[in-house]
């Protein structure tokens, strides 16, 4: 696979298959698989989140997931938008901080090891970047992804992943 061989931290590594921190997760959480209802719109008060496109879906850290949304911004925030303006509004510490928040009403306050949190996401762009080179060595990028993958590792390259952090 495209992690094979990629640093993990040996702390990360003890806790593969601990049930407090590994499980079964969607694995693909970006903004176009999932959705936010409102609490008005939703009848009850709550709001809800709808999660959808679970072909990636996979067994891994719990915090796999969370990287994901945070690394997602960090792209924003590092790259700009595809086509290169920037996005101000992009803040990882911001959001990583209300994700977190969110995540912590429902599996408990403390739950999230930041530092932990902080390889996942190092770990999630080591792989966009080795899953992107990869398609792009194997020519197998998918018809009209040439921009993205373009975007992401022109991304990575110019902001690469510091291995230490594995350490």
């Amino acid at each position: 696979g495209v992690l094979s061989g990629a640093p993990v931290s040996p702390a990360d590594a003890a806790v593969v298959g601990d049930p407090a921190h590994w499980g079964v997760l969607h694995g693909d959480v970006n903004p176009s698989n999932f959705f936010v209802v409102e609490p008005d719109a939703s009848g009850d008060g709550k709001l809800h989140l709808s999660v959808f496109d679970w072909d990636q879906a996979q067994r891994g850290w719990w915090l796999w997931d969370v990287a994901q949304a945070v690394n997602s911004v960090t792209l924003l925030a590092e790259a700009g938008s595809i086509d290169g303006s920037p996005v101000p509004q992009a803040n990882p510490a911001q959001f990583e901080d209300w994700l977190v928040q969110g995540y912590e009403q429902v599996a408990g306050p403390g739950t999230v090891d930041r530092a932990r949190l902080a390889r996942m996401v190092a770990l999630r762009k080591y792989f966009d970047g080795e899953f992107c080179r990869r398609a792009v060595a194997e020519g197998n990028v998918p018809p009209g992804m040439e921009d993205e993958i373009n975007y992401f590792v022109a991304w990575i390259d110019k902001f690469p992943v510091d291995l230490k952090i594995f350490e």
